[in-house]
C-alpha cells in the first residue's frame, strides 16, 4: 500500500519532530500517534516519514501489534519489547534504527488512542526512564494533542483504512484485583492503602494519577511507596514494578 505523497502524516513529520524536542535530553527521538477507529480507518502523525512510508510500502499494519480490533485492547503501557509480535519491532530497529519503545495507550468507546516513543539501539537505559516517569510521557500525550491540534485535523480529514487482525495487546494488569489484594494483606501484611497504589501500580497508574484517584497528596503516595520498597527490598520504582508483576501479575 502506498501512502499519498501529501498525506500530512508524511508532510507534518518535522513538526512533530519538533514537537517531541522537550524530551530529546531524555534520548526520546521517535514518536508516533495513531488513532484507530471500529471501521479500520486511522489518523496518524509520526516525527519519522520514512519508517511509516516504508510500514505502509512493507504491509506492516498487517501484523503490526498497535493495528489489531480496537476491542482487542485496553488503555495500558506495554513496552515494545513485550509485544506479542516482535517482526515489527525488529523490523523497525534494523531499517530505521528506532528500539527501545513503550507505546501508551488510551482506549474510548468508539475509537482507540496508540501514543509511541521510542529511542535508538544505542540507549536502553531510556526504559528505565518510562518505568520511573510514566507520568511525563503521560503529560507529553496531552500536550501534543494540544499543540498538535490543527495537524490531528488534518489528519481526521485524511484518515487512513487498513484491515484489522485478531492479535492485540493483552492486558498488562491483572483482572482479579481483589484476590491480589488479599495476597496482599496476608503475604506481606501492607495496609490499605498500600494495598491501593500496589493496585493502581499494576494497572500503570503513575504516582500523580494515584494521587488523584485516592484524593490523597503527591507526598503521601511517595511516602505509601517509598515504604512499600522498603518491605520488598527493592531500590527505584522500576525495580517495583518489576517486582510486583513478577509476584502479581499472573
Amino acid at each position: 500500500m502506498m501512502l499519498e505523497k501529501n498525506n500530512i502524516a508524511l508532510i507534518s513529520s518535522d513538526n512533530v519532530k519538533q514537537l517531541l524536542s522537550p524530551l530529546s535530553s531524555f534520548n526520546i527521538s521517535y514518536f508516533a500517534y495513531t488513532k484507530a477507529y471500529i471501521d479500520g480507518s486511522r489518523a496518524r502523525l509520526t516525527s519519522n516519514a520514512e519508517h511509516l512510508k516504508a510500514w505502509f510500502e512493507d504491509e506492516l499494519y498487517l501484523q503490526g501489534n498497535a493495528n489489531a480490533k480496537i476491542d482487542l485492547y485496553e488503555s495500558q503501557a506495554a513496552l515494545t519489547s513485550t509485544l506479542p509480535n516482535q517482526y515489527p519491532v525488529k523490523w523497525s530497529e534494523d531499517y530505521f534504527n528506532i528500539a527501545h519503545g513503550i507505546h501508551l495507550i488510551r482506549k474510548h468507546d468508539d475509537y482507540c488512542e496508540f501514543f509511541m516513543f521510542a529511542s535508538t539501539p544505542k540507549h536502553p537505559e531510556v526504559v528505565n526512564l518510562y518505568l520511573n516517569h510514566l507520568d511525563i510521557l503521560q503529560n507529553f500525550c496531552d500536550y501534543f494533542k494540544l499543540k498538535a491540534a490543527d495537524l490531528l485535523i488534518k489528519a481526521e480529514q485524511q484518515k487512513i483504512v487498513t484491515p484489522f487482525h485478531n492479535n492485540g495487546i493483552k492486558a498488562s494488569h491483572p483482572n482479579n484485583l481483589e484476590q491480589i489484594n488479599q495476597e496482599l494483606k496476608n503475604q506481606f501484611k501492607f495496609t490499605k492503602r498500600q494495598q491501593q497504589c500496589i493496585t493502581l501500580l499494576l494497572k500503570g497508574s503513575s504516582t500523580k494519577s494515584i494521587s488523584s484517584q485516592l484524593e490523597l497528596s503527591t507526598r503521601t503516595v511517595e511516602h505509601y511507596i517509598d515504604s512499600i520498597k522498603a518491605k520488598l527490598l527493592v531500590r527505584n520504582k522500576a525495580e517495583l514494578i518489576i517486582k510486583l508483576v513478577h509476584l502479581f501479575g499472573n
